[in-house]
């Protein structure tokens, strides 16, 4: 949507935006520092823009459902393997 972003930095939200690059980042509990945020935006038509088209860029290069499936069957490829080569499972192709 090429929409800027104000998110808690946290777990999570911190993989996703990039704190100054793809978005902004408050940290828990501090409502100041959201409200300076929101007002940083409001007041910086550029900048809403800017962190809005790198926002979507960072998302459609990293999170990419293909890409997100992929890294999925891998994760899961990977605990099927390491169970086999401790001898809880037999190894099977997922």
């Amino acid at each position: 949507m090429e929409l800027p972003v104000i998110a808690t930095d946290i777990r999570g939200c911190r993989e996703v935006v990039k704190n100054n690059e793809t978005g902004i980042l408050v940290p828990m509990k501090d409502s100041g520092a959201l409200v300076a945020a929101i007002e940083n935006l409001v007041q910086d038509k550029a900048r809403r823009t800017e962190l809005g088209k790198k926002g979507r860029g960072h998302i459609l290069k990293n999170f990419d459902h293909e890409l997100v499936l992929k890294r999925l069957q891998n994760f899961y490829a990977q605990i099927q393997s390491n169970l086999a080569m401790n001898g809880i499972i037999e190894k099977r192709r997922i």
